[in-house]
């Protein structure tokens, strides 16, 4: 990545989110304040690319995932009450909607959309860096619990009994209560928005509040090395209460209401016969902005195919400025990817087409079982994900984060 550019992405992070760090008032609630901008900013910048370019994207989610891990944001965040949490996401929206922004100014997706693996490893990214003191008071925090934790010398323990925990990688499903979900709007920068979120319930009365978005879940690790990340649940009538650990693995602060419903697991082995879309828009009509559609086509024998689509344009506002309109469009399914783009006035026009692949990363075979669905993709590579149907009639299903309907 060019030095000027990644001066450019540092600045717009900064610039943006300093009205919210400002206000902050001590170190480890602007470094929270910090850590979610930045962790929004890179999940829509990924999701930016996984639409523009899907083969430029390839790996940018696990690394994405791994800088989380690295920078604990979870114990991070964890300095903002459960409550005030939404708020404060609400008020990072335009920092996300500004580095997509500026990642789309920096050149082409295929060219830059790579750039961001480097990214996550500098600039404003570099959290440890910007809150030495921050992390070195979550560092003491964790050697004071094992201290705590760990027997005194000559001191009689009676054996303990080991914790139910999942098989590492992956989620047991007979630990398993449920996906709690819910399904919000909410108006932000970018104009009227649907939200979800979703907590993972054990049998055991514990809960898991950190990013299910794959099933990859080592539980028994998760629990000791992000306890903050972990609480307690609770039914009240139909509706059900949390209680969230800090990150010593203590309760913090009162059982609370968490709405939301119950959603039910898939059988060992079930298949389905339906194709599940999801569809999103970012931009606007007179600035311009990319239409996009994800479909997953399953089949009775087992089989998928992911076919994906996605449509730009320039806006109004450009047309009526400068005369000048551009478009561009992409297609991807089992059978290969293909694009077009274009761009003129009244007096001249260019336009350009492509085609890439055989297909293979958008076929494969897939497998449910509890919550989780595999796909093996032609090409060789596996996902893993978190997934889940709506409700009996499968009308709707929850993977990769989010809600898709069957066409």
């Amino acid at each position: 990545m060019k030095h000027g550019q990644r001066l450019a992405l540092s600045i717009i992070l900064a610039a943006v989110s300093a009205p919210a760090l400002a206000q902050a008032p001590d170190d480890r609630l602007r470094a929270a304040v910090a850590a979610i901008g930045l962790d929004m900013s890179a999940e829509a910048m990924i999701g930016h690319c996984e639409q523009a370019a899907p083969s430029a994207a390839s790996g940018l989610r696990p690394k994405w995932r791994q800088w989380r891990e690295d920078v604990l944001i979870q114990q991070v965040s964890s300095a903002i009450a459960p409550e005030k949490l939404a708020q404060v996401r609400d008020g990072m929206t335009s920092v996300a909607t500004a580095s997509v922004d500026k990642l789309k100014q920096m050149g082409p997706a295929e060219r830059v959309c790579p750039d961001i693996a480097g990214w996550l490893k500098e600039g404003p990214f570099d959290m440890r860096g910007a809150y030495p003191a921050v992390y070195a008071d979550l560092a003491e925090a964790g050697q004071a619990k094992a201290s705590a934790s760990a027997p005194r010398p000559n001191q009689a323990t009676a054996p303990r009994t080991p914790a139910k925990t999942a098989s590492a990688p992956g989620l047991d499903p007979a630990l398993v209560q449920g996906l709690l979900y819910h399904g919000y709007g909410i108006t932000g920068a970018n104009g009227y928005e649907f939200r979800e979120e979703t907590l993972l319930l054990f049998k055991d009365g514990t809960a898991y509040f950190g990013d299910m978005a794959s099933a990859e879940l080592d539980v028994a690790r998760s629990r000791q090395a992000e306890p903050n990340l972990w609480g307690r649940w609770r039914r009240k009538g139909d509706d059900f209460q949390m209680l969230r650990n800090d990150a010593t693995g203590r309760p913090r602060g009162d059982w609370y209401d968490q709405s939301g419903r119950l959603i039910a697991t898939w059988k060992p082995g079930q298949r389905l016969d339906a194709t599940y879309t999801s569809k999103a828009f970012h931009g606007s009509l007179g600035l311009g902005g990319t239409y996009s559609s994800t479909s997953y086509s399953f089949s009775p024998d087992g089989r998928f195919e992911v076919i994906g689509f996605r449509r730009s344009g320039s806006g109004s506002v450009a047309a009526a400025g400068s005369g000048f309109v551009a478009s561009g469009s992409g297609y991807s399914d089992g059978k290969g990817s293909r694009a077009s783009a274009g761009g003129g006035s009244a007096g001249a026009f260019a336009g350009s087409q492509s085609r890439s692949d055989d297909g293979a990363g958008s076929r494969g075979v897939y497998r449910l079982d509890g919550l989780r669905l595999e796909l093996k993709y032609d090409d060789g590579h596996t996902e893993s994900v978190l997934c889940a149907p709506w409700s009996s009639d499968l009308k709707d299903i929850y993977m990769f984060g989010r809600t898709f309907s069957r066409g």
